[in-house]
């Protein structure tokens, strides 16, 4: 091949990649999957997000979504062992709801359901739990219970095969769901929103009666 069309052939494979490239930043920085990648508080009638699960609470009692009908639903997916994103999101959602007046507080039932149902049986979960908000639930299942729900809610979890020692970081969706009162999708929250921009954000919906 001569050097003109070997550069020919460079610039157009260039060209190629820059607009393969514009296509995928414009694909992920669009639409809900933007607003999911970047943490805004967002409302929409129209995400297809949540649904029914069955899972067992850190008291050992199964528990669906109609036990917590009439509530506002802060949910966030994750597990006991995460050494990095949960403990910061159920940190901001404690943090949230109590700088919540009580009465707005009491409308609002912060969720913990676990990825990792291997490791987080009801007593792990009510030992983590004690490090977060009191009314806070968590809920744990059977992997395929877990793997019901989380993919109602559209949270990606992935489990890699554990070391030497036997552990493992499970890799997930980081998002704080909010639901409304009727199961519907209110707006959702990055795992570092700052709980101030939480309860504001909850005040508002609880106020509104979004």
């Amino acid at each position: 091949m001569s050097p003109l069309f070997r550069r020919a052939f460079i610039v157009l494979g260039a060209s190629a990649l820059v607009v393969a490239m514009a296509f995928a930043f414009a694909w992920y920085f669009a639409g809900e999957n933007r607003e999911i990648r970047t943490g805004e508080v967002t409302r929409t009638g129209t995400a297809a997000i949540g649904g029914s699960f069955s899972l067992v609470d850190q008291h050992g009692v199964r528990r669906s979504e109609a036990d917590f009908a009439g509530k506002y639903l802060l949910i966030y997916f994750g597990f006991t062992h995460c050494v990095d994103a949960c403990p910061v999101a159920l940190l901001s959602m404690s943090q949230a709801l109590d700088r919540l007046p009580p009465e707005i507080a009491g409308e609002v039932q912060p969720l913990f359901i676990t990825v990792d149902p291997a490791r987080d049986d009801p007593a792990q979960i009510a030992l983590y739990l004690e490090n977060f908000h009191p009314t806070m639930v968590g809920l744990t299942g059977t992997a395929a219970e877990i793997g019901a729900a989380a993919k109602a809610y559209r949270v990606p979890f992935d489990a890699p095969k554990p070391d030497e020692n036997g552990d493992y970081q499970v890799q997930h969706g980081t998002a704080i769901y909010l639901m409304a009162p009727d199961g519907s999708y209110l707006a959702h929250f990055d795992h570092v929103t700052p709980p101030g921009e939480i309860a504001q954000a909850l005040q508002r919906y609880v106020e509104g009666g979004a």
